[in-house]
């Protein structure tokens, strides 16, 4: 499956969007199926005549006689989940960077519930605009998004949870960050979560994680690399078994660390 994952060129837009990419339909291709691996990103794909299964920690995807358009948005999932096409279809995915959707989605707090949420009526609008590309050229595509996204953003005040999440990343304990804000831990929580999807822990240890493909291009081994974002070797096990469902030894030898998506193709 080869497809390129284009980098918003538009300054405003590298803000929010970490990137896109595009699948055109073809039911002579190969069946597809890889793993994919927690991460801290809200993830929006448009699909167009399609049909699909969804399991606990699978996705199955083919194409349909019937003329369809059907949006997901994924905001969390703590294990490795299994996308399996049985042929390509037409399919447009934008991963947005932690609090990038809520530039672009009025009421964020009904996108953080458990599972792929699909067609719900506040993504119908932003889809059906979106959907125009697929009738495009790629060169087309990759010049319109970019101006449709931008069409699509919203006035938003979120400075005081874009503190927060920098000191998040940045490893500052939750309760230190709580002090400087002049809130309880159990506040901060509630609006962490009512804003990224996900806990302060969760965000955390997946931000952790997500660190160590980019180390691991310099560390020299991978006891080196438990050094750097874990507290010993066991947690850096330990973590790695729960996001991958393999040792890091295991995932590092099938893993292409230098592509922008980390897939483990199956």
């Amino acid at each position: 499956m080869n497809f390129h994952f284009y980098r918003p060129t538009n300054e405003i837009l590298k803000k929010y969007i970490a990137g896109f990419y595009f699948i055109k339909e073809d039911k002579k291709a190969e069946p597809v199926s890889y793993l994919t691996f927690p991460n801290n990103y809200c993830i929006l794909t448009i699909n167009r005549n399609f049909k699909v299964e969804i399991s606990e920690h699978k996705v199955t995807l083919e194409s349909s006689e019937v003329k369809n358009l059907t949006v997901s948005l994924v905001t969390r999932y703590m294990e490795p989940l299994q996308i399996q096409y049985h042929h390509l279809i037409d399919e447009i995915t934008i991963y947005f960077k932690p609090l990038g959707i809520n530039y672009f989605i009025e009421d964020v707090t009904k996108i953080f519930e458990p599972g792929p949420l699909l067609n719900r009526d506040f993504l119908s609008g932003f889809a059906a605009t979106l959907s125009e590309l697929f009738n495009l050229e790629r060169n087309d595509q990759i010049t319109q998004i970019e101006d449709i996204l931008l069409a699509n953003m919203k006035n938003t005040e979120v400075d005081l949870i874009t503190s927060i999440v920098k000191d998040v990343e940045a490893g500052i304990a939750v309760a230190t960050i709580a002090d400087q804000h002049h809130m309880s831990r159990q506040y901060l929580g509630r609006l962490f979560k009512s804003k990224l999807g996900k806990t302060p822990s969760e965000f955390k240890k997946i931000d952790r994680f997500r660190k160590t493909f980019k180390a691991h291009k310099t560390a020299r081994n991978l006891t080196e690399l438990s050094t750097l974002e874990f507290y010993d070797q066991s947690h850096f096990n330990k973590d790695f078994k729960k996001f991958t469902g393999k040792s890091p030894n295991q995932f590092f030898k099938n893993v292409n660390t230098e592509k922008e998506n980390i897939w483990l193709f199956i």
